[in-house]
């Protein structure tokens, strides 16, 4: 999903890191999120048995949300977790946070 436009890596556990160098206005971060969540939660069968798994998204951007590489993965991960309490399977994106097919302003 990410191609060429970016590049992923896995940080430990069942977190991973992806970094984006095009196309990076907020829509189309959502809808790269949306299309990461898509593709992360379809059940895979193990057997006879459909084995699934839950994803959310913290989405930060530079220099907006950090001008380092710490502040910026900080800001994601503080935002992966407003997705999680915001009822996980969502993206956010500093101040927003999007279901596929809304958007929630949290200022608002």
């Amino acid at each position: 999903t990410i191609g060429e436009k970016g590049l992923v890596a896995r940080v430990g556990g069942d977190e991973f890191v992806a970094i984006v160098t095009e196309n990076v206005d907020a829509d189309h971060l959502c809808w790269l999120g949306d299309s990461l969540i898509e593709k992360a939660t379809r059940p895979v069968m193990f057997g006879s048995v459909a084995l699934e798994v839950g994803c959310s998204i913290g989405v930060s951007i530079w220099p907006r949300h950090g001008r380092t590489a710490a502040e910026i993965i900080g800001a994601a991960d503080a935002f992966l977790y407003e997705s999680k309490r915001a009822g996980r399977g969502q993206v956010t994106i500093g101040e927003f946070t999007h279901v596929e097919g809304r958007t929630k302003d949290k200022a608002a």
